[in-house]
């Protein structure tokens, strides 16, 4: 068991680091114009039409961009929250975000919102994520950055999963664990992955 799950680990880690590579050279040769495809997508999905209050992450680096799904959302008058990092505790907390002027540099280098006790949001006030990923597979499997932030976080929240990626980041098929959280979505570019579970 041990010998699988090390093999597993590596085989992610091997992904990882491909994956951030061709999304690093896509980006910077203009493949994030597709972002805009991606955002339409997501806007007009029934998952974001009916959400109330939604998780949604800051953009970092060449991850597919979210400014214009927060600013969307805030515009319509859904709740938008984001995740601050807790580095000593390993857990992200959840806080309200009512502007996007309101992002500061975080942990990581990764915008936050303010850190304000009356904006806090439970896991189970959340009807919709949009989870960042380095890579996905049409189970919704995921791979992050290695952290395991947002796993523990996953298993909290009852609402719908959805991760945004380039089609770049798409793999056949994602090492998973019976602990992992899949999501329930994945959007590309060019097409709209309502993931199958095993």
């Amino acid at each position: 068991m041990a010998k699988k799950l090390l093999g597993e680990n590596l085989m992610k880690d091997r992904i990882r680091k491909e994956i951030l590579v061709k999304r690093e050279f896509h980006h910077s040769s203009g493949g994030h114009v597709n972002c805009i495809s991606i955002m339409d997508a997501f806007l007009h999905t029934p998952e974001f039409e009916n959400s109330k209050c939604m998780l949604l992450y800051a953009t970092k680096g060449s991850e597919v961009h979210t400014d214009g799904i927060i600013q969307s959302a805030l515009s319509l008058g859904k709740r938008v929250v984001l995740p601050v990092t807790k580095k000593e505790e390993k857990k992200l907390v959840l806080y309200e975000l009512h502007d996007m002027n309101e992002l500061a540099p975080g942990a990581f280098g990764i915008p936050e919102p303010p850190q304000n006790p009356a904006r806090e949001v439970k896991p189970e006030d959340i009807d919709l994520v949009v989870v960042p990923g380095v890579s996905f597979d049409r189970r919704g499997h995921r791979i992050g950055y290695g952290m395991g932030y947002y796993d523990a976080l996953l298993k909290k929240i009852p609402g719908r999963k959805i991760g945004l990626a380039y089609s770049l980041q798409i793999v056949d098929r994602v090492p998973d664990e019976p602990h992992d959280v899949a999501v329930d979505m994945v959007i590309t570019e060019s097409e709209i992955i309502v993931c199958k579970k095993d």
